[in-house]
């Protein structure tokens, strides 16, 4: 306005001037150079006159100002220039509200551009709406993005639907899981009964057994310290009988020399006799460790032999099993047939006891039975040395020379006992070696025997589990029936899987029997190895005693030349008869360290005997740790035995399955319904699952407020087609739907994950539970093998084999007994379940029955929802227009996830990326985190950190 007002007063001015001018030429005046001033301000004023920066009713204002203004001027009289000047204004005039026209158009356009603009730079990465490409670009960014979006929310869906199936399925699983484990833990239960008084039973057995052979020890103690107190006597006697010749030797010379000579004699011989000792004892220990080393070798041997019966036994149980499932035609054979696979099972046993008894017969050889040792060893020795004479007058040359050849016939006597004493201390020797060995060999066989009806035992218990595992089969094949049903769904997917299972599972059969027949060649090679290995060592037992009996005869023939050597002193004695008398000293020294000999080999004897205890204890524990070997390896045996019987079930699954789905293809699709009805009463039954429905009826909630914005959609596009004005706000509209849905499909995720979260969490009961029932097994395992242990520690002390024997024989006739009558009660069980089994076959020909009627119901209710479906796609033909362009993307959009599955793709990821950092939009980054998170394999940290980063 200030400037259109000075716009005015210059024209007055210049009107003014004018008007001057025109008085001025009257007069004869004129003014100089003021056409050009009025021109160049007529020009200012009118370029100011045509600023943009006035609005539009200003401008019109004015225009009437200068109208009258010019109105005025023209009813005055101005000059001929003017006049002209005013001519050029009305043309001015006519163009005037045409170019205000434009001028309002280009405004406006200006102001729309630059909030348009504005509205770019703050949502877009665009700058200026110049840049057509970059616009393009974006636009075809926010297609594939709302393609993407709506392809993640179909595979959601589709996710959501087969993670619902899963967990429908999962909790009928667990339920039945549940009810297995429940009856697994009382079927353990009444086990766990039967073995406390199985092992109630056994405890007073070996309390028995304890009774009976300390008495036994304590009659072997008896007699072992009998037999050193006469030792000790005899002794006692002998040094005795020493002093007294020594005192005889005082009163002769000839005595005296006689006497030490003797005691010369007597300490080479005792010294002897205790070298001999020691290296018998040391024979006896490397036989003894001989013995035991190949008694380990066919323990180890027969422990082979029982693993390849015990698979043997297996295989033929789960044949049976498999035969007890096949139809009722087959199943009439089956007990038979498991009562002669069954019987035959402690026969490898037998067989090696008896191997067991032949060997260690020939190892010990034909020498004679075991009795306790011989109490007659005293009295010849005490008849070694010469009782003293009584006669204490001065003897004459004469009665000195008879007394002498009578000392004389004495020592030849002494030395034929001696000899005597020495034979029958070396039959005693091999009695005793004999004696040891035969209550070592009684000891292996009774281990060999008790770890055989240890054996027989757990084979009877698996036997009977099995029975009782295949009677809760039987009892839950109705619960199965109605699980098949729920399954039948995805049955038609997993066919191709269990197929694939299968050739694998056969593949793995396959394996393991040829690994069968290695291990069995392996076993006849190791007994081969073994029977060499006994042979040899035989071989070499035999040289060591040829070359004891060497040894013998070399030392009897020494003892020969001693004696004659004796006689050659006698006839010596009379020449150093004075020689004694200085000699007399030095033999009472000699005396003094005989005893201190003496004393120490006593001591190195008692020393020796505490070493060969403490290795008796040492091969104790080994067979100990053997025994602890022998429960590892029969809890292999038994997981092996539950895997194979787990396989043939599964086999046995298998064909039932493939035998239901021919009859059952044709019908899967109307008992679809009538299963989810089935199921939804099954939820409600179980109030454990009550948490799960509520989450699947809250899901269900989502899906029908999901299906009502579905038909809001179609009632908006029905609507856009008549009003296609306020299609970008239903754009919008539909933009904020598929943020909602997003938000919905986050929403579904967490629910499933938290739904996978607590199905792993009550796997992880299930496994909790197996894992205490395993290790309560495990305990009860231990107890037995420390019972075992107690056992094998009592046996070790036994020396009377033939007697536990006869017990023993008559314990496992009272066993097979009994196992006879157990398979009796199992056959008339096996009767009753037939009759069962019969029963629920009946039932689950009711239970078809409803299910036909069912699948009529589900007919209709098809049908209705055909009709419903006629409908529905009579409202989408308004949509499909609108989302025909949408499902070609979609269809590129798979393409670009299957390859995706494989690898990702560069220009998808490009893409992608080029999105993300475009983005301005915080929310719609934190959407676009997840498809980034699953392109480059991050984890779930690095998720979080990214959702962070883009928060900030």
């Amino acid at each position: 306005m200030d400037r259109f007002r000075q716009a005015i007063l210059s024209l007055d001015n210049i009107l003014d001037k004018e008007k001057e001018k025109a008085v001025a030429e009257s007069k004869g005046k004129k003014i100089d150079g003021q056409d050009e001033a009025v021109d160049a301000a007529f020009k200012d004023d009118f370029s100011n006159l045509g600023t943009p920066s006035l609005s539009g009713d200003t401008v019109a204002g004015d225009e009437s100002e200068v109208r009258r203004s010019t109105d005025t001027v023209r009813g005055s009289d101005l000059p001929p220039a003017i006049q002209q000047r005013l001519k050029k204004l009305d043309k001015l005039e006519a163009t005037y509200p045409q170019l205000l026209k434009s001028y309002k158009i280009a405004h406006a356009k200006a102001t729309t551009v630059d909030a348009f603009e504005k509205v770019l730079q703050e949502h877009t990465p665009l700058s200026s709406i110049r840049d057509t490409e970059a616009l393009v670009q974006y636009l075809s960014n926010l297609e594939q993005k709302t393609l993407l979006t709506t392809e993640e929310l179909r595979r959601v869906t589709g996710e959501f639907d087969a993670v619902k199936k899963e967990l429908e399925e999962a909790k009928s699983q667990g339920g039945d899981r549940a009810k297995e484990l429940d009856e697994a833990l009382a079927a353990k239960d009444t086990e766990l009964q039967e073995l406390k008084v199985a092992q109630e039973a056994k405890a007073k057995e070996l309390e028995q057994l304890k009774t009976t052979k300390e008495a036994e020890i304590e009659e072997l103690k008896s007699t072992n310290e009998t037999e050193l107190a006469s030792l000790k006597a005899n002794k006692d006697k002998e040094t005795e009988e020493l002093r007294s010749t020594i005192s005889k030797l005082e009163k002769g010379a000839k005595k005296v020399t006689e006497l030490e000579s003797k005691v010369e004699n007597l300490e080479k011989s005792k010294l002897e006799e205790t070298d001999a000792l020691s290296s018998k004892l040391e024979s006896a220990e490397t036989k003894a460790q001989g013995l035991e080393e190949g008694q380990a070798k066919q323990k180890s041997g027969y422990e082979e032999t029982l693993a390849t019966l015990q698979k043997e036994l297996d295989s033929l149980h789960l044949a049976i099993a498999s035969e007890e499932a096949a139809p009722a035609t087959s199943e009439a054979a089956t007990p038979a047939e498991t009562s002669r696979a069954s019987t035959p099972a402690p026969a490898p046993n037998n067989a090696g006891a008896g191997k067991n008894r032949k060997k260690k017969g020939k190892k010990g050889g034909p020498g004679p039975k075991p009795s306790p040792a011989p109490t007659s060893i005293p009295a010849s020795a005490s008849k070694l040395v010469p009782k003293p004479t009584s006669g204490t007058s001065t003897p004459t040359a004469a009665s000195i020379v008879a007394k002498l050849q009578g000392e004389a016939a004495k020592l030849k006597e002494d030395i034929a006992n001696k000899e005597a004493t020495i034979t029958k201390l070396e039959e005693n020797m091999a009695t005793k070696d004999f004696s040891v060995s035969s209550l070592e060999t009684a000891v292996s066989a009774l281990k060999g025997k008790i770890s055989a009806l240890e054996e027989e035992i757990t084979s009877q218990e698996s036997r009977i589990e099995r029975l009782s595992k295949q009677r809760k089969t039987e009892e839950e094949l109705g619960e199965e029936i109605e699980n098949m049903q729920e399954n039948l769904l995805n049955v038609g997917q997993e066919h191709v899987e269990v197929k694939q299972e299968m050739a694998a599972i056969k593949k793995a059969k396959q394996e393991l029997e040829s690994e069968k027949e290695r291990l069995e060649k392996q076993l006849q090679d190791a007994k081969d190895e073994i029977e060499k290995n006994l042979g040899a060592a035989r071989d070499d037992v035999q040289k060591k005693l040829d070359e004891a009996e060497e040894t013998l005869k070399v030392e009897k023939t020494a003892a020969e030349t001693q004696y004659w050597e004796l006689e050659s002193k006698y006839k010596d004695l009379e020449t150093r008869h004075q020689s004694l008398t200085m000699e007399y000293e030095a033999l009472k020294t000699k005396q003094k360290t005989l005893e201190d000999d003496l004393q120490k080999a006593e001591k190195k004897l008692q020393d020796e005997t505490t070493a060969l205890k403490t290795a008796k204890d040492d091969v104790s524990a080994k067979a100990g740790e053997i025994r602890t070997l022998q429960a590892a390896q029969k809890g292999l045996k038994m997981d092996i035995a539950r895997l194979e019987r787990q396989l043939g079930q599964k086999e046995t699954d298998i064909q039932g399955v493939e035998s239901k789905l021919a009859a059952e293809k044709s019908t899967r699709l109307k008992l679809e319904d009538s299963n989810r009805i089935l199921g939804r009463d099954l939820r409600k039954a179980e109030s454990e699952k009550s948490s799960a429905v509520s989450e699947l009826e809250s899901i269900r909630s989502i899906f029908g407020n999901a299906k009502t914005e579905l038909a809001e959609l179609s009632t908006q596009l029905k609507e856009a087609e008549s009003r296609a004005s306020s299609s970008e706000e239903e754009f919008t509209e539909a933009q904020r739907m598929l943020g909602e849905r997003m938000r919905e499909a986050e929403l579904m995720r967490q629910l499933l994950t938290d739904a996978d979260k607590r199905a792993d969490d009550k796997v992880g009961t299930l496994r909790e539970t197996l894992e205490r029932e395993r290790e309560e097994h495990e305990q009860m395992q231990m107890a037995m093998t420390t019972a075992s242990r107690k056992k094998s520690r009592e046996n070790e002390e036994l020396r009377n084999k033939l007697r536990v024997l006869e017990v023993d024989e008559e314990k496992t006739h009272k066993l097979q007994s009994e196992l006879e009558k157990v398979e009796r009660q199992l056959s008339q069980k096996e009767s009753e379940w037939e009759s069962q089994r019969q029963d629920k076959e009946a039932l689950i020909s009711e239970l078809q029955l409803n299910l036909s009627r069912i699948t009529a119901q589900a007919d209709e209710a098809s049908q209705a929802r055909m009709t419903l479906e006629t409908i529905l796609d009579q409202s989408k033909r308004a949509a499909a227009n609108l989302e025909s362009n949408l499902a070609s993307e979609k269809a590129r959009l798979k393409e670009i996830e299957n390859r995706m599955a494989k690898s990702p793709d560069m220009v998808y990821l490009r893409t992608i990326l080029l999105q993300f950092i475009e983005q301005r939009d915080p929310k719609l980054k934190t959407q676009l985190v997840p498809v980034l998170a699953k392109l480059l394999n991050m984890s779930k940290d690095d998720q979080a950190k990214w959702a962070k980063a883009v928060r900030q």
